[in-house]
């Protein structure tokens, strides 16, 4: 049996040298790249604060309908229901609180673990009265999930920022030789 070769593209055969194309780049080429990567990593990080905004907010007044179900009948459910709905905003960006701007920032992640105690101590009532739809759950867990997306994005924008303040430190001096 013969054995048929194996034919190359003319992009395969094309030899690429490297050495070639890699110049250092100047100063000021090293400050436009970074300020474009700036530029970009706003608009996005921007673009994430808002949908979360948005989505903290459907949220909070799907909270709200859920408590204003739960009031009348008070009971621990009741008053969970409300404080979950009381510290949804907590998750907005912090320009929107300005009075509780440093707050949000600082204990978010507390913010956080109140929501899941609440979730988990609600779910363990929901689960022990019998109720088992869907919905149940998902009107529980809704806040939990909300503030742990911003958690996460938060984190995310603290790791971002981190990464450009290394991205700068790299910059070096291009003097001629």
């Amino acid at each position: 049996m013969a054995r048929q070769t194996r034919q190359r593209t003319a992009a395969q055969r094309k030899i690429k040298d490297d050495s070639e194309d890699a110049r250092p780049l100047t100063e000021e080429e090293q400050d436009a790249e970074i300020e474009t990567i700036k530029a970009t990593w706003e608009t996005n990080k921007r673009a994430a604060q808002n949908a979360l905004d948005t989505l903290v907010v459907v949220a909070t007044i799907v909270s709200a309908f859920h408590a204003l179900r739960y009031l009348s009948t008070p009971s621990a459910v009741t008053l969970i229901s409300l404080v979950q709905t009381l510290l949804l905003p907590l998750s907005l960006t912090p320009y929107w609180i300005p009075p509780l701007a440093s707050f949000s920032q600082r204990q978010h992640t507390q913010v956080l673990g109140a929501h899941l105690s609440l979730f988990i101590y609600a779910f363990y009532k929901v689960h022990s009265a019998g109720l088992t739809g869907w919905s149940a759950y998902i009107h529980w867990a809704l806040p939990e999930l909300v503030a742990g997306a911003v958690e996460y994005q938060r984190r995310t924008e603290k790791t971002d920022a981190d990464k450009i303040a290394r991205l700068e430190a790299l910059r070096y001096n291009h003097k001629g030789a």
